[in-house]
């Protein structure tokens, strides 16, 4: 048996959506069990993982940060002024996208420079 979608709890942290994941994850999984007929779970695993590791961390780190006070002003500040960082945010909340580290590291420095700006 191959769960897949909300049955695999493929659900993005940072946003709660799951369709694309469903769709994803039940094309993989019956993929997994033509191709591989012998071992499909084991195929499974590793196509699941290969298409969506990288983003469920992304999104779980996401979550977590956005605990924090003012991350996600800090995120839609940089987004309001680069279509580019809004258009990857898009994909990070409803698909597959990852932030690459640079974005990242603006996002923070301008969430930290906000930060200490407000303290002093």
């Amino acid at each position: 048996m191959l769960f897949a979608g909300d049955a695999a709890s493929l659900i993005n942290p940072l946003t709660g959506e799951g369709i694309y994941y469903a769709l994803l994850s039940g094309r993989l999984a019956g993929e997994a069990a033509v191709l591989s007929a012998g071992d499909p779970l084991t195929a499974y695993r590793r196509r699941l993982r290969a298409a969506l590791g990288r983003h469920l961390l992304t999104t779980d780190v996401l979550a977590r940060a956005a605990q924090s006070p003012g991350f996600i002003d800090a995120a839609i500040a940089t987004a309001a002024r680069r279509p580019e960082v809004f258009d990857l945010l898009v994909e990070v909340g409803l698909g597959a996208g990852t932030v690459p580290a640079p974005l990242a590291a603006a996002v923070v420095s301008r969430w930290i420079r906000t930060n200490l700006g407000a303290r002093g």
